[in-house]
């Protein structure tokens, strides 16, 4: 049998009693030793039985900064562009649920060469009970842009920017990570779902199908 790492959990899955043991194997994927010694991989393919994060809105954003030399005077306006998005965390598991704080990010280079600075903090710190949704919008998921302006832009170069930057250009290269130096996850939950830190992956996702898509990996 392929090495496991045990957690012990009694859990509820699909509207059925699961009692048991839960463990994670070699490839991270839950499998259920029964009572009789025989097994069967644990199917959290679906919503059900998840903590669910979608996007509901995305607001495009922008900011322009005035940048002085040592005497104060302006020498250029450094413009600031992104989309500022509207986060939603269903819990469709039975059990409560604590959301810590997390990061929305993206992976294109090309679109932000500092992609390291290119993220939104969100520090939900919420509890959610079962079957209830909490949203929120934090930061404004925003990068410096390479145009440099004398003057404050122009609606023509805001409207430029904003395309190239913007919520729409960002699509589908936005995906969750947890917050820098974080050990545990960002999702908790309570104690009597026996639900460990080492399993809590198999029952967060990540939706495709909200205003804008969500990738489908976390980075944990």
């Amino acid at each position: 049998m392929k090495k496991l790492i045990l957690i012990v959990v009694m859990c509820l899955f699909s509207g059925f009693v699961i009692s048991g043991e839960i463990v994670m194997n070699k490839d991270g994927k839950p499998v259920l030793l029964k009572d009789d010694n025989t097994w069967e991989l644990v199917d959290t393919s679906g919503d059900d039985g998840k903590v669910v994060f979608r996007i509901i809105d995305g607001v495009d954003s922008q900011a322009s900064y005035a940048r002085k030399d040592d005497f104060d005077k302006i020498t250029h306006y450094d413009n600031y562009v992104g989309c500022k998005y509207n986060i939603e965390i269903e819990n469709r598991t039975d059990h409560k649920i604590k959301i810590g704080h997390y990061m929305l990010t993206q992976n294109d280079i090309k679109m932000f060469p500092r992609a390291h600075m290119a993220y939104a903090l969100y520090q939900f710190r919420k509890v959610i009970e079962p079957g209830q949704k909490f949203a929120k919008s934090d930061d404004s998921l925003t990068a410096r842009t390479d145009l440099k302006t004398k003057e404050s832009p122009t609606n023509a170069e805001i409207e430029m920017l904003i395309e190239r930057y913007g919520c729409k250009a960002q699509s589908g290269k936005i995906f969750i990570r947890s917050g820098f130096g974080e050990t545990k996850p960002f999702v908790i939950f309570s104690s009597e779902s026996g639900i460990a830190d080492a399993a809590v992956r198999s029952f967060v996702k990540t939706s495709q199908t909200g205003m804008y898509p969500l990738q489908e990996k976390i980075r944990w």
